[in-house]
Parts: C-alpha cells; structure tokens; sequence
C-alpha cells in the first residue's frame, strides 16, 4: 500500500478526533493502545490492524460502509 495512502487516512482519524474534541489519551485508552500508537496512525507513521480500525470507527461514530467508501476513494486516487 503506498504511504501517502496511510497519510490521507491518519489525517483522517485526526481530523474526527479534533472534531469529537478528543486527546490522544482518550482515544488510545478506548482503543487498547497508546497514545504513540494513535499518533504514528495520525501522521501516517502505522496502519492499524483492522481490530483497531474497528474501535476508531466506533469512538468516531463513523460507520463501516462510510469508511469503506473513503478508503476506496483514499486507494483510487493513487493508482
């Protein structure tokens, strides 16, 4: 997967993450992680396990489908 692709999407997460008025600490806590964890996922550092993503999804209220479909369009724009 190309890294620019885990860029688009940990500016993703962040962006949700500051609009729920969330820290790091809050999110990593609610994840099973640390907050370096959830940092590196936001500056496209690491890519979560589909577990993970899960739980993102869910604290973020961001439904599955929705997500599928932004990640279809992260993916197209870079082939």
């Amino acid at each position: 997967m190309d890294k620019q692709i885990f860029i688009e999407l940990g500016q993703y997460f962040k962006e949700k993450r500051e609009q729920k008025k969330l820290t790091l600490a809050q999110v990593a806590d609610y994840v099973q992680c640390t907050s370096q964890y959830i940092c590196n996922i936001e500056n496209g550092r690491s890519l979560a396990s589909w577990e993970k993503i899960v739980k993102l999804l869910k604290i973020y209220n961001i439904k599955q489908n929705d997500f599928i479909e932004i990640l279809a369009k992260v993916q197209k724009a870079h082939w």
